[in-house]
């Protein structure tokens, strides 16, 4: 987990754009991240609906620019 905190900390000092997955194993991290989409601005969503194998998938994409995970401890 070191070594992805410090990948992390490297991109968002250098001010890139980036996508970190995020596991269920990380509760509080998660709650954080999901209150985050519940209530901020969403800056741009996107919807993808596939059919296949006898079901539909829906997949949801969004993007929120004024996040700050840096404070976050875990």
């Amino acid at each position: 987990m070191v070594c992805q905190k410090k990948i992390a900390k490297s991109i968002i000092d250098r001010k890139a754009n980036y996508v970190f997955a995020l596991k269920v194993n990380q509760p509080n991290l998660l709650e954080e991240v999901i209150d985050e989409f519940r209530f901020s601005k969403v800056e741009k969503a996107d919807t993808d609906m596939e059919f296949g194998h006898c079901r539909i998938e829906t997949r949801v994409g969004s993007v929120i620019i004024k996040f700050d995970l840096r404070a976050h401890k875990e």
